[in-house]
């Protein structure tokens, strides 16, 4: 757990969000035969459903009975029965993939110091070809 939460950090990754249809439609269509974990859930408080992003939830595709809380379910799945639509699941009852969204990297500092050293080194060529 804590190298997970370490990675987490470091990368910037978290299971992915859907905003709309449209994003829904694509994913169905590069995913469409995978059961697949998305960052829904409503561990916190059982029936409010929320992106463990933190983004808004604008856009839900619940198949039909669907969130029921079988069991203790707080995670969802898209593409149940290859529909892409959604079912809440237990975190630990299957082991399905799931897609993943990035943050933007800051650049590191060693990268910044790259533009004004290609400049000192432009300064340097014209000054030995005006010498």
């Amino acid at each position: 757990m804590e190298s997970r939460n370490k990675c987490k950090r470091i990368i910037r990754i978290h299971l992915g969000s859907i905003n709309d249809a449209a994003e829904q439609s694509w994913l169905q269509g590069q995913f469409a035969a995978s059961n697949l974990w998305i960052g829904f859930t409503d561990r916190v408080t059982e029936g409010t459903w929320e992106w463990i992003s933190g983004e808004a939830v604008t856009y839900t595709n619940w198949a039909g009975g669907e969130p029921n809380d079988f069991g203790g379910e707080d995670y969802y799945v898209m593409n149940w029965n290859s529909k892409g639509e959604w079912n809440d699941l237990n975190g630990g009852q299957v082991n399905y993939c799931g897609i993943i969204e990035t943050a933007p990297v800051p650049l590191p500092s060693a990268l910044l110091l790259f533009a004004p050293g290609l400049a000192g080194l432009a300064a340097l060529r014209r000054k030995f070809r005006h010498s």
